[in-house]
């Protein structure tokens, strides 16, 4: 990775633009996609969350940018994190598990590696992180419910209990969600 392009992730910030105009220097130079991620699974990396902003904003522009990658990225996903940090990496795991292409990549991937997938989202399903890190856990482990059979009534079962008492926008998707897991058998 060159000095320069590690100086403007050093000067972006949390503004929309700034973190879309990095996201299009890395679509510039995809192979410093491998170093962001490793920023990303070190939470003490000053980059780290620079890193993540940077992945969500490159996949929003180009959801297949990440293709060659998916495999170390999801291997590596920390159960562990910021709520910054994990919004991001939740939001792209749901951008994989909803791209047709990406989807596919996943789905040739090695169990573990998807069961890892399914574990970190658990953990951020149920421990105390904020709303969107909870709502894009419990979309992508609807999305997951076909890898292992106790999947889909643990989260049905999990979403249930905490309903009541979590936020409206935690519950407007969470009906949303149970709907789409009971029409599947």
């Amino acid at each position: 990775m060159d000095a320069a392009f590690l100086n403007s992730l050093e000067q972006t910030n949390a503004r929309l633009q700034s973190r879309q105009d990095m996201a299009v220097l890395l679509l510039d130079q995809p192979s410093y996609l491998i170093d962001l991620i490793k920023f990303v699974n070190n939470p003490q990396h000053k980059f780290a969350l620079k890193s993540i902003w940077t992945i969500e904003q490159a996949m929003l522009i180009n959801p297949l940018c990440i293709v060659n990658h998916l495999e170390l990225f999801i291997s590596t996903l920390p159960e562990k994190q910021d709520d910054s940090t994990l919004r991001s990496i939740a939001k792209i795991g749901s951008i994989i598990l909803t791209n047709p292409i990406l989807k596919k990549a996943f789905d040739q991937l090695d169990k573990k590696v998807q069961l890892h997938m399914v574990d970190c989202n658990f953990i951020w399903f149920t421990e105390a992180y904020r709303v969107a890190v909870k709502v894009h856990a419990m979309e992508n482990l609807s999305r997951l419910c076909n890898l292992e059979d106790w999947i889909k009534p643990n989260l049905i079962e999990l979403i249930e209990l905490n309903y009541q008492s979590q936020s409206a926008a935690y519950q407007a998707r969470a009906r949303k969600v149970l709907n789409r897991l009971k029409k599947l058998n």
